[in-house]
């Protein structure tokens, strides 16, 4: 595989996506001692996981103009100082309000991850990878979300929550040194690339060379493609999946201490199970809808039925994991159901891109990425008066359950081939 220089970029951006949740996971991780210290309730916890995602899902619309405008590399980069710095700066909060801000602007830093990684993909890969190779870099989101648990909390039980905020503000500078140092804007600008690897992306890019209404590539505003169904559908597909990824991710190490009494180092250990589980969703999302195409032959058929059925399984594991009377079965039903959320996702990705041409790849996906992020300010704040109010966390499951179901269906009605497709630039 490595014997094509994109595939290091392929690698970097799986790291890139793997530190972005072992940073944004930690908070989650140190939220029941983190409360303790700053004296916060089950609302105001539910405040400071929301914060961050106002000022994620707002970034990412800003920082898909922004990779398009002046490159992704640069943003990425940018990105990544931004939210270590935030994430150490963690340490420093005095307060809820001081928290709240800080974490807003962790937000920020981390909202253009998505939209820039998905450019330089763009970038990068010939078309018939780019799924493919979004699968595996996004296999880091879930990784990252696994090992936070372990190598968070055992640090945090032995150093303190604030020592391990700061090694983590360490590691997401080291990356940056090494992206900026191996990676270019275009594989045209790398030192790095063979004449023959270089030949044989731009003769794919070539071939997908087909615009709007058959006519030349040319740029059109935002406003174009929000009001196309099939980009409505991907994005709040995405929201529906995203709901559920962020009521686990904010709430479940609490819920795993306060609903089913696990100690700090037994939570740390079970919160891997889970996410590793949904690791190989991501691995494994585009051989599977490989799989799917060789029979159907149809993109639309394959994005389609694959997203669907695992909507649906989804919705039914959620609902389960509510219900259940052990960890083992809630950890079980858990993993099953992000391991099926993170097969889903990468078509939402692929429908943006039969749809999206190369030079607003950025500005799109960044739309995309907003409203399915808007679902992270929500879900934490629910969650938070929800459990408040009931004592329980019952009530959150089949929230999450309603607003996959809700996602499922409008897969099933409105994803399907547009009369004029378009392809990259």
């Amino acid at each position: 595989m490595f014997k094509n220089y994109r595939w290091t970029i392929c690698l970097l951006l799986f790291f890139a996506m793997l530190i972005n949740y072992l940073d944004r996971s930690a908070l989650s991780v140190a939220a029941p001692i983190l409360a303790k210290d700053f004296g916060l309730n089950k609302i105001q916890l539910g405040w400071v996981f929301s914060s961050f995602f106002a000022g994620y899902a707002m970034f990412n619309l800003v920082g898909g103009y922004l990779s398009d405008k002046y490159g992704a590399r640069i943003v990425l980069a940018g990105s990544m100082i931004i939210w270590s710095v935030f994430c150490g700066l963690t340490t420093e909060a005095t307060g809820l309000v001081s928290l709240l801000i800080i974490r807003f602007f962790f937000g920020i830093g981390e909202g253009p991850i998505s939209a820039s990684a998905n450019k330089i993909v763009y970038n990068w890969f010939p078309s018939n990878e780019r799924a493919k190779v979004m699968s595996y870099a996004l296999a880091g989101v879930p990784l990252g979300g696994a090992i936070a648990g372990p190598v968070v909390g055992l640090m945090t039980s032995y150093w303190g929550w604030k020592v391990a905020f700061w090694v983590l503000v360490c590691v997401g500078l080291v990356w940056t040194f090494f992206f900026m140092k191996h990676v270019a804007e275009r594989p045209q600008e790398s030192k790095y690339v063979s004449p023959r690897e270089l030949k044989e992306i731009e003769e794919s890019q070539a071939k997908q060379a087909v615009t709007f209404d058959g006519g030349a590539a040319k740029k059109l505003p935002l406003t174009y493609f929000i009001k196309k169904p099939i980009i409505l559908t991907a994005a709040f597909a995405y929201f529906a999946h995203s709901y559920v990824m962020f009521f686990f991710l904010s709430w479940f190490p609490t819920y795993l201490m306060m609903e089913r009494g696990l100690s700090l180092k037994e939570m740390s250990l079970a919160s891997v199970v889970p996410w590793l589980v949904g690791t190989f969703g991501f691995i494994f999302a585009g051989h599977i809808a490989d799989m799917v195409m060789k029979r159907s032959n149809d993109v639309y058929f394959t994005r389609k039925w694959v997203s669907v059925i695992c909507t649906v399984i989804v919705a039914v594991c959620v609902g389960l994991a509510g219900q259940v009377q052990t960890t083992a079965a809630a950890l079980v039903l858990t993993g099953i159901s992000l391991f099926c959320s993170y097969v889903a996702i990468p078509q939402f990705w692929g429908i943006i891109q039969e749809n999206v041409s190369g030079n607003q790849m950025g500005t799109v996906g960044g739309f995309v990425h907003f409203v399915a992020n808007s679902s992270g300010i929500i879900a934490p704040a629910v969650t938070g008066y929800a459990v408040e109010a009931s004592g329980q966390f019952i009530s959150s499951f089949y929230l999450a359950t309603m607003v996959v179901i809700a996602g499922m269906v409008v897969l099933y009605l409105f994803v399907k081939p547009p009369k004029n497709a378009v392809v990259a630039n």
